[in-house]
């Protein structure tokens, strides 16, 4: 029974054997599988980083291809126009370069202007002035929607012969409007508006040049203010001013500087705060931005006045602002130091009359009465016709025949009168009409 069943058992275990020997082989086979394919994904991962890295590459190249080709297209460009590109080491040379040359050309401009400006004040210092004899009854040329204003145009002519400058009100306002011409005002077109660094006081702002000069709000101060780069250039102080301490009639303290510009330059007209509170005149040196003389006058407190001008070195004071018919009871000449009364009749013809000033260029007189914007001739003592030097005389034939017409009637009443008493006295009763 032993001997039967040994074939049987050493069969069995030669079939243990061999499953045990196939599971080690196949086990074996699916480690060299699976690490076959670990190696093969490894490989194929590189072959893909590979691939992607030379993409990038190539892109990188053709990009690196693409600016340089444009670069040297564009060099061959500006090659063939005159035009060098410079390297990123002269970059900053170049900018300070580009620096110098604008600073060079600002100060350039700057001396242009300066030049200008003085060429101008010569031309005006060289027209024959005498005292006034008469002014002719205002114009009207537009009419604007506050009762206070102020409206002028340079008289050096650097910004333009005809160019228009407005101000409405006479407090708490930093605005200034341009016209490029009278059709322009007239429609209300502006052509730029200016803000200013500043507030102002008053209506008597004056552009002399290219730079306007006002008084700051509420300041002993004049300020200078570039109408060409809107920039702020000076502030003048105003010595013995004591800010909205007395003004003219119609406004106060906050008209209390009135600036004026004639054929000998720029001037400031204020009262003085003590108890006697007269007019004070200050010649400004418009190139050193100081005060260079200042003027005393002999007349009643600013505060009873209706407003003040210069012409020709001499200082003028008006009465009254609102009666249609008024005086210039003042003048004094700033080169004889002499003062009278020229009693010459002036009108206010809408009772409100804010602001006047004169014109050297123009010879006229531009005031803002009640919204209206007016001009005025002037007639000199040693002739009656005038120096029509623009658009705004046209009326000038008109207003010279009302004056001279007017002094005709006055002197054939005088004559007519001395006729009469002479009569009189011889016993003559003949009876004398008279105009």
């Amino acid at each position: 029974m032993g001997l039967r069943c040994f074939p049987i058992v050493c069969l069995l275990l030669a079939m243990i054997q061999g499953a045990v020997l196939s599971d080690d082989s196949m086990q074996s086979d699916l480690g060299m599988k699976r690490s076959s394919l670990l190696q093969s994904l490894i490989s194929k991962e590189s072959e893909d980083a590979n691939k992607i890295q030379a993409v990038q590459d190539d892109s990188e190249e053709n990009n690196s291809k693409r600016a340089d080709l444009a670069k040297r297209q564009l060099q061959t460009k500006r090659s063939g126009a005159g035009i060098e590109i410079p390297s990123k080491h002269s970059v900053d040379d170049l900018v300070l370069e580009l620096a110098k040359n604008h600073l060079i050309s600002m100060i350039i401009q700057e001396r242009a202007n300066a030049g200008k400006i003085q060429q101008s004040i010569q031309t005006l210092q060289r027209d024959s002035c005498s005292p006034l004899k008469a002014v002719a009854l205002p114009v009207t040329h537009n009419t604007r929607q506050l009762h206070q204003g102020a409206w002028m145009k340079d008289p050096l002519g650097i910004m333009g012969t005809e160019t228009i400058f407005v101000m409405e009100s006479y407090h708490s306002r930093n605005m200034v409007e341009e016209f490029e011409n009278m059709e322009k005002f007239k429609a209300g077109i502006v052509r730029k508006k200016h803000t200013l660094p500043y507030r102002y006081d008053g209506t008597g702002a004056v552009v002399y040049g290219p730079f306007l000069y006002y008084n700051r709000e509420n300041s002993p101060y004049v300020v200078k203010f570039n109408l060409q780069s809107n920039k702020l250039e000076a502030q003048i102080h105003l010595g013995g001013f004591t800010q909205r301490r007395n003004g003219y009639r119609w406004c106060g303290g906050y008209c209390a500087v009135d600036l004026a510009v004639d054929e000998q330059g720029l001037w400031a007209l204020w009262g003085d705060s003590d108890n006697s509170r007269r007019l004070y005149a200050q010649k400004i040196d418009v190139f050193k931005n100081v005060v260079i003389q200042t003027y005393a006058l002999s007349t009643e407190a600013m505060s009873t006045m209706g407003n003040a001008f210069v012409a020709c070195g001499v200082i003028y004071t008006i009465d009254e602002y609102n009666p249609v018919k008024t005086r210039i009871n003042f003048a004094y000449d700033t080169k004889t130091r002499r003062s009278w009364n020229p009693n010459l009749e002036f009108t206010n013809q809408y009772c409100y009359n804010s602001m006047v000033d004169y014109n050297p260029r123009e010879k006229v007189l531009y005031a803002w009465d009640s919204k209206r914007q007016n001009c005025c001739d002037l007639y000199c003592v040693k002739a009656l016709t005038l120096n029509q030097r623009s658009q705004t005389n046209s009326y000038s034939v008109e207003s010279r025949f009302l004056i001279v017409r007017q002094e005709e009637r006055t002197r054939q009443r005088d004559e007519t009168t001395i006729r009469f008493f002479t009569r009189r006295k011889k016993g003559n009763k003949e009876k004398v009409f008279e105009d």
